[in-house]
């Protein structure tokens, strides 16, 4: 799973991506999109382009490429090229939120996460928060223009990618 602005760092070892990451450096575009698994489909509706910034690989054949979330884009076709899943995309906008009454649900629904993320991770055992701290450096502070940065409006997206990593890897991390 890829967010606008956080890292997502990858180990990249089946032959047909190891192929996907050559191309995109080759070809020049150094970026490619992720979207999250979907049963009926392959993969999701929307997801995120990943920048590359680096490829270390190795002399098996693997790399660790270290990637930066970019653009959200939605998904137009699907397709297939040499075992990878492909798509035509288009990028999404943010739409400023101008109705007073939107803007106060806006700010709630902020507050009311943040509050969460903050709870969360200050009830992480020591080991896990370090890790995540080290990874994703301090929680931000809450954001106060919530439409001011509209690729990730609160910086909060790092947290709530690594606590939905842990959620599915292992849920004594939530404990």
């Amino acid at each position: 799973m890829a967010y606008p602005t956080v890292p997502c760092p990858l180990h990249v070892f089946e032959p047909r991506y190891r192929l996907m990451i050559r191309r995109s450096i080759q070809t020049g575009t150094k970026q490619f999109g992720m979207c999250v698994s979907d049963i009926q489909n392959s993969f999701a509706d929307y997801g995120c382009m990943l920048q590359i910034r680096n490829v270390h690989f190795l002399p098996d054949g693997r790399s660790v490429v270290d990637t930066v979330g970019g653009k959200r884009f939605r998904v137009l076709k699907r397709g297939m090229k040499d075992g990878y899943c492909t798509a035509d995309t288009e990028y999404l906008e943010d739409v400023k939120v101008e109705n007073e009454d939107e803007i106060k649900n806006l700010r709630e629904l902020h507050d009311l996460v943040y509050s969460q993320a903050c709870s969360w991770f200050q009830n992480l055992r020591d080991r896990f928060r370090s890790q995540i701290l080290q990874h994703f450096g301090s929680m931000p502070e809450r954001e106060e223009n919530l439409q001011a940065t509209p690729m990730d409006p609160h910086g909060i997206g790092g947290f709530l990618q690594f606590s939905l990593y842990v959620h599915d890897t292992s849920c004594q991390f939530c404990q």
